[in-house]
């Protein structure tokens, strides 16, 4: 499912958003409010349980 606006385009997850979504995941200062930056095996996990939500 797509919806655009004349700004925005929001979309399902893939998991060819894996190299984008790892890059912010993976980076401490971002993620400085979870217990730890995610590393590979997880950011992978976190967008299949999106997948499937």
């Amino acid at each position: 499912m797509t919806i655009e606006t004349e700004r925005l385009i929001l979309r399902n997850y893939t998991m060819d958003d894996f190299d984008a979504l790892y890059e912010i995941m993976s980076d401490a200062e971002t993620m400085k409010h979870y217990p730890a930056p995610f590393d590979e095996e997880r950011t992978r996990g976190w967008i299949q349980w999106n997948l499937e939500k």
